[in-house]
């Protein structure tokens, strides 16, 4: 089975945010992240996101043997894995067994991009970034505009959840994975809104440090993905980098 990565070059981050793309987060190299999802019997559909949260590749393939996994496999490696229920982790797991290629848990844990913990980590950040505003104003001797964003961050994923499977236009059911790619684009965009906000008040860039792309634990997934690849036995010298 051929299949064919397809990843863009650049993304362009909203506003005062720096560029990025899947080649590099915080001038560090790394790929673009990647969810799974089974897709009917005997089917996996693979969506690749960028750190822009834009869907940049995505692949319906057939999983029936050893080598299907290999080549499922090969898509996701060094790849932070978007995970959400039911979980692209153990979905990689199961596949790495039929491949008869060894993934230890733990390193799956690693590269770990929790759709649950993005929201979570964005909505710590708005209000660490709010209480950051009132004290300054305090410490000053004045009373400052709250910071306002586009968009609220939601309570739970739930809310969200009925809008993850519009657009799509391809034949059939949706795949799962296709759903957590627009999930993350939704979520990566509150992020960005919220780094946005804060970067245009320069006590809170002194605060909080400069731009970041995404979370900490997002950009900690990507780049223990990239620095631990699985060890795929077509893998090599001219795996590109």
């Amino acid at each position: 089975m051929t299949t064919e990565v397809i990843e863009e070059a650049t993304s362009e981050v909203a506003n005062d945010l720096a560029t990025t793309g899947p080649a590099t987060l915080n001038g560090a190299p790394a790929r673009s992240l990647a969810t799974l999802s089974k897709h009917g019997r005997s089917q996996v559909a693979v969506w690749q996101v960028n750190f822009a949260g834009v869907a940049c590749g995505a692949w319906l393939l057939d999983a029936r043997n050893k080598e299907h996994a290999l080549d499922i496999l090969a898509l996701c490696d060094r790849r932070a894995v978007i995970d959400d229920s039911p979980s692209s982790v153990q979905l990689i797991l199961e596949l790495a067994d039929m491949a008869r290629v060894e993934i230890p848990e733990a390193v799956m844990k690693e590269r770990l991009a929790s759709l649950d913990g993005l929201l979570s980590a964005t909505a710590a950040a708005r209000r660490a970034h709010a209480e950051a505003v009132v004290a300054y104003g305090k410490s000053e001797g004045k009373k400052l505009a709250p910071l306002a964003w586009r968009t609220e961050v939601p309570p739970s994923l739930d809310q969200l959840r009925p809008s993850q499977y519009r657009g799509w236009a391809g034949k059939g059911t949706a795949p799962h994975a296709f759903g957590m790619s627009v999930l993350s684009r939704q979520l990566v965009q509150l992020w960005t809104d919220t780094e946005t906000v804060r970067l245009r008040r320069k006590y809170l860039r002194e605060q909080f440090g400069p731009a970041q792309v995404l979370p900490e634990a997002w950009r900690d997934a990507a780049l223990a993905a990239y620095a631990t690849p699985f060890g795929l036995p077509r893998a090599g010298k001219d795996d590109p980098a």
